[in-house]
């Protein structure tokens, strides 16, 4: 028989151990990270073994078995892991592109060196050594002569620059580049074993890591936590965007389903006021003079409003010709906010977002005065600047619409519509104008003249003084329980939304015979759009759904629109749309886009910029300290009212005014900046928060960008602060990081207690400071903290951590969600040599898992003295601005600061060492929260000791206990009164837990949170006269779940509804209750609890996640709820990964003392039966889900 060709070996059949050379194994990291930015990746081994050439047999069988022999060497074995840990992406299809050659050429006149790759492992390693380090040298200087910037983004070329700062010493190895910080990814690269790499490779070997190390990127394993990598090469992982399969549209115009309204400018509004300081209705009003001194949001429609010319009027006079210039100046302008795209401005859809400018996704178009004034240009004979011309598409039809809109604004009495849709107990008919705070508009707005600068002074002190005159009267206020029982429901908001947007839209922007239809759609968007909770979004796409397509148009133009147009959307045939002069023409593709496209832009114009103007304008939307995720929704009247007796507060008590000049001088000299104070509704009273997050505007070099925020300028003491608490714990006394702490202090204290298994009487005592951040003496706390630091001087560094995104399941389907990208900085002392990789495997990667770290060359020192005055600047000289005024804080400290936490843990552990001393014996345990004491103990009288001390306060640490939150499980007496006890035979509440008062088990507290589902969309307010003394109101209360979840009412709702019901049993995102908190240890540790303990916290697990599916698929419209055989298969998911979680060596990993000592029927019992129990209550949509429910645990029963 004769003998065929002999079987070429590829990468993967070159190797007898395939096993170990294969990358078959697709972790979270290779799957749901790196192949979602690269389109090849595989182990280092497969890497170099592809690119060898297939005529270099014996050297591509020689590195397939290395490190698979006996008697291999240390060096052989290291080199092995490396080849079979490491990952490397791919970006590039084919393995040699033309850039390689040109790189190939560039290295070969770099170098000038003749072959010595021949050389074995074990010889010659002094010249792969010196060609290694020049390879690394050329990489540096390639990546560098292909960039025009400062310098590339890549990571060997991180701490290299083109010129060297005067400042700072740099040394040069490379000509043309300087190193000014020393870059531990180069310096690896030079050492073993990547030189011994390089002579394995032999005579491809330099060409394969010349591209190994510019166009790939290497991530190597790290031997710390689970499935850890280590960017060495390419371009920063937390740079990259995500591959996607419409790259090429992307560059064109961002599709429907990227855009989305940003829904959070509704919240947190300032009212337009008038000259008399009272609240003004409807849209915000502007004078065109001050608009570049204004930061509030403003409407077009105001600023360009349609003046009717007289009827009586000359044609042909001046002021007439005048009058209609300005109209048609107004009306071109306006038109350039809709439609901006087809004037060449910035728009959603085609500009890149200027990150200097916004934090948010999308810039705020409210003002575009300086862009438009740039597109204006001279016109021949003339020395004025002039509008450029209407787009033909905009012409004719279009620009009637638009005047008709401006026209329609100035009769519209947005007043009274909101007083008919939003009534409140201040619009009785008795209620003056002085007391409701409102005043309404004129019939149509007018530009209001410019005043001098000395009329404005005086305009602005004669609003203080009528705002003072003016000052509502908090007596007005109604009783109740909670103070969103005073908001407007959203059912009536949205009434009143779409009650103005019908009176001022023209009904032909809708269409033609389809108008009346598509009106409607679109008035259901805007429902849609305000009873949203909190986190959700709402996408152009989604917007644009059900508008009806005109017959006319051909079902082959649409069928090629589907196929060729990124917006597979429908859209209406109305001929505003329609080319000028070519209506009843057939439409092509090429049209119908232009269509679409200009449809686009009207729709994302009316929902952001007018109806979040008209919320903001009219309502103050916040959420509450008690609600979750539901929005309130506000009268700006009804928010001064409740409002004002607390600022008015906090002014007396907390702040003391500072006059402007004294403020701006401050501001001025220093880098930090002022935080903007809100007020947020917690039952009858209000929060003050502070928002120290925020970014502000800074003027540099002749223009105004994003400065860093407060808390970004704190972080080096933040960092600095957090070493010391990682190096010297103790000085934190009984600090608890996080209410997961709980876990290992109770269950040590447990295990010392009772080792032969009886249980000891315990005595338990909780109490509250009362306003902690607010009552912490300054200088006390300056004095204290400046004893903390160790060391003289700290190096901050920053690297990134990026984890896979949320996949639809564990182990099947595929990652929906985007990564997570997290920076992270990190302070050690200076002269420390370790390395970022020996830190991540000492100790600071050991509790991650699937996790790429990022780390970063750069780095900043700094002094300890510095760090303390910065410190002491920020506690002391606190500067918050409470409405056009400053206030100093001159007491407490910000509770908004990143700060805050950590300072109150150590001024309250130094409490405890000087007057809690004696609870330090073995027979006490002593948690803190924050500000939230618990104290387990064996000892009554340490126990009355600890509470009495605690209620008699300490003034020193500014300590007042709130009585009404002590509690203790024994009697007792403190200051003549007696504490409140804990019920006989109940669970001892603390932080969101409960503890067995006998047996120190744990358990979850599920019990709803006070006033929480109190006031849902629907219910009536019958508002009687002004002068009744009390207010009659009929509220339906039942607690609603569905204030607590979120829900993604876009794309794939099948996809979604699986991802969240998941998401509450994985170690992911969660909106409501973390499952990271509902799994945790502390309530499935069958060494601490009881096996009877856990499955009652499995079940009650179970029943929350049941109980929140169904509220998500309620709130989902029919077409787009799950199907029977979906809801089945996300249950059985939900079984098995919890057991997965429960039982997964991750957590044995971490925690050596857990056990989950439950079985899998166990479990899948106790899950079938949680959510039966759920859904035999609410049956209705559920038969076939329940009747296998049934037949699930019936057959799980007999099986025992």
């Amino acid at each position: 028989m004769p003998r065929g060709k002999k079987r070429k070996l590829g990468a993967e059949g070159a190797s007898p151990n395939q096993a170990i050379a294969s990358s078959k194994r697709h972790t979270p990291v290779k799957k749901d990270l790196l192949q979602r930015h690269y389109p090849h990746v595989r182990t280092l081994r497969e890497h170099v073994l592809s690119a060898l050439p297939d005529s270099l047999r014996v050297r591509r069988k020689k590195i397939a078995v290395l490190g698979s022999s006996t008697d291999a060497g240390e060096a052989e074995l290291q080199l092995a892991r490396i080849l079979d840990t490491a990952l490397v992406g791919t970006s590039q299809a084919a393995p040699k592109s033309g850039r390689e050659e040109v790189t190939w050429q560039q290295w070969l006149s770099f170098s000038q060196k003749s072959d010595e790759s021949y050389a074995p492992i074990s010889s010659g390693i002094a010249s792969s050594i010196a060609t290694q380090s020049e390879i690394v040298d050329f990489v540096v200087w390639a990546l560098f002569s292909r960039e025009r910037g400062p310098w590339p983004k890549h990571l060997l070329c991180d701490g290299f620059r083109r010129t060297a700062r005067d400042d700072q010493p740099a040394r040069s190895t490379i000509t043309g580049i300087f190193s000014l910080y020393p870059n531990s990814h180069v310096k690896a690269l030079r050492e073993a074993p990547w030189p011994h790499l390089l002579a394995l490779l032999g005579q491809a070997g330099e060409r394969v890591m010349v591209n190994l190390l510019s166009e790939c990127s290497v991530f190597l394993k790290v031997d710390a936590g689970l499935d850890n990598y280590l960017q060495l090469t390419g371009i920063p992982l937390s740079e990259l965007e995500t591959r996607t399969l419409h790259q090429t549209w992307k560059l064109q115009a961002r599709m429907p389903t990227e855009i989305t309204i940003v829904r959070s400018r509704i919240f947190y509004a300032k009212p337009a006021t008038t000259a008399k300081g009272l609240v003004h209705a409807g849209f915000k009003h502007i004078r065109l003079g001050f608009v570049r001194q204004l930061s509030r949001r403003l409407d077009a429609l105001n600023r360009y409003p349609y003046a009717r010319e007289p009827a009586d009027a000359d044609p042909n006079c001046q002021a007439f010709m005048s009058l209609q210039r300005q109209n048609e100046v107004h009306t071109t302008k306006l038109m350039m906010h809709i439609f901006p795209r087809q004037f060449g401005l910035h728009n959603v859809f085609t500009s890149v977002v200027n990150t200097g400018q916004t934090t948010q996704k999308f810039h705020d178009y409210t003002l575009r005065e300086d862009e438009i004034s740039k597109k204006m240009r001279i016109a021949k004979g003339s020395t004025e600047k002039t509008l450029p011309k209407l787009p033909k598409r905009l012409r004719g039809t279009t620009r009637d619409l638009v005047r008709r809109l401006q026209v329609l604004h100035a009769r519209c009495s947005y007043l009274e519509l909101l007083k008919h849709y939003c009534p409140t107990f201040l619009d009785g008919p008795n209620a003056s104008k002085k007391r409701n705070g409102h005043e309404g508009p004129p019939a149509f707005s007018v530009p209001v003249p410019v005043p001098v600068p000395g009329q404005a002074a005086q305009a602005e002190s004669q609003a203080k003084r009528h705002a003072r005159r003016h000052r509502a009267d908090t007596s007005m206020l109604p009783e109740c329980e909670s103070l969103v029982e005073l908001a407007c429901p959203t059912a009536c908001v949205s009434a009143f939304c779409q009650a103005v947007l019908s009176r001022i839209i023209p009904d032909a922007f809708w269409g033609g015979e389809e108008s009346c239809h598509n009106k409607i759609v679109f008035l259901r968007k805007v429902d849609h759009f305000i009873k949203l909770r909190r986190f959700e979004m709402v996408s152009l796409h989604e917007i644009t759904q059900d508008f009806k397509v005109s017959g006319s148009l051909h079902k082959r133009t649409l069928a090629v629109v589907a196929v060729h147009s990124p917006y597979s959307i429908q859209v209406t045939e109305a001929a505003w749309l329609e080319p000028p002069f070519c209506q009843g023409q057939k439409t092509g593709p090429t049209d119908v886009n232009k269509r679409l496209e200009l449809f686009h832009e009207f729709l994302y114009y009316v929902f952001d910029s007018l109806l979040i103007p008209l919320i903001r304008s009219n309502f103050y939307v916040t959420e509450s300290n008690t609600h979750r995720f539901r929005v309130f929704y506000f009268r700006h009247d009804v928010w001064r009212l409740i409002a004002e007796p607390s600022i008015s507060s906090l002014k007396e008590g907390m702040f003391e005014e500072i006059k402007l000049n004294e403020a701006t001088r401050i501001l001025d000299s220093r880098r930090l900046g002022f935080s903007q104070l809100r007020l947020l509704p917690k039952g009858t009273n209000l929060r003050p928060i502070t928002n120290l997050g925020r970014r502000q505007m800074v003027d540099r070099k002749r223009t105004r960008v994003l400065g860093p925020s407060i808390n970004s300028i704190l972080k080096p003491i933040h960092a600095a602060f957090k070493f010391e608490t990682l190096t010297n714990p103790s000085k934190l006394g009984s600090t608890l990081f996080s209410v997961g702490g709980i876990y290992e202090r109770l269950k040590s204290f447990k295990d010392s207690l009772a080792p032969d298994g009886r249980h000891p009487i315990f005595y338990f005592a909780k109490l509250d400071v009362k306003a902690a951040f607010d009552t912490i003496p300054q200088s006390s706390l300056l004095k204290l903290m400046s004893s903390v630091p160790s060391q003289n001087r700290y190096v901050i560094s920053k690297h990134a951590e990026v984890k896979p995104g949320e996949r639809s399941g564990l182990t099947d389907g595929k990652c929906t969600s985007k990564p997570v990208r997290r920076w992270h900085s990190t302070a050690v002392p200076q002269g420390e040599p370790t390395s970022f990789l020996n830190r991540l495997e000492s100790g600071m990667g050991s509790k991650k898992k699937n996790t790429v770290f990022v780390d970063s060359a750069v780095f900043q020192v700094h002094d300890t003295r510095g760090l303390l005055a910065l410190l002491s600047e920020h506690v002391g000289h606190n500067i918050v601005k409470i409405g056009k005024k400053y206030y100093r804080q001159k007491k407490g400290i910000p509770q908004g600061s990143v700060l805050s936490t950590i300072m109150c843990n150590y001024f309250y552990a130094d409490l405890e060492a000087q007057h809690l001393g004696f609870l330090d014996g073995p027979d006490c345990l002593l948690l803190r929260l924050v500000d939230d004491f618990l104290l387990i103990t064996l000892d009554k009288e340490k126990a009355v000791r600890f509470v009495e001390i605690m209620h008699q306060g300490l003034p020193e640490y500014g300590v007042e206990v709130s009585p009404d939150k002590t509690l203790v499980n024994f009697d007792m007496q403190a200051g003549g009164e007696s504490v409140r006890k804990l019920a006989r035979g109940n669970k001892f509440p603390y932080c969101g837990t409960f503890i067995d008062c006998k047996t120190l088990e744990i358990t979850k507290d599920r019990r709803p949170s006070k006033g929480v589902g109190m006031i849902l969309a629907e219910f009536t307010r019958p508002f009687e006269c002004a002068h009744e003394p009390t207010l009659t109101m009929r509220v339906f209360v039942f607690a609603d779940v569905s204030t607590s979840i979120t829900v993604a009412f876009g794309r794939s709702p099948g996809q979604n509804f699986q991802q969240k019901v998941l998401s509450q049993l994985t170690d992911g995102k969660l909106y409501i209750d973390s499952f990271k908190f509902q799994s945790h240890l502390m309530f499935f540790d069958t060494r601490h609890n009881s096996v009877d303990t856990v499955l009652d916290s499995l079940r009650s697990a179970f029943s929350e996640t049941a109980l929140k599916m169904w509220a998500y698929v309620r709130c989902l419209s029919a077409p787009t709820r799950p199907a029977a055989s979906l809801i089945i298969g996300t249950i059985k998911r939900v079984v098995v990964i919890a057991f997965s979680i429960l039982t997964s060596k991750w957590r044995k990993m971490r925690f050596e003392k857990y056990a989950c000592e439950i079985r899998k029927a166990q479990v899948m019992a106790n899950g079938y039966s949680a959510f039966l129990g759920v859904l035999g209550r609410r049956q209705t949509g559920y038969r076939e889900v329940i009747a296998w429910l049934k037949e699930e645990t019936a057959r799980l029963a007999a099986a025992k």
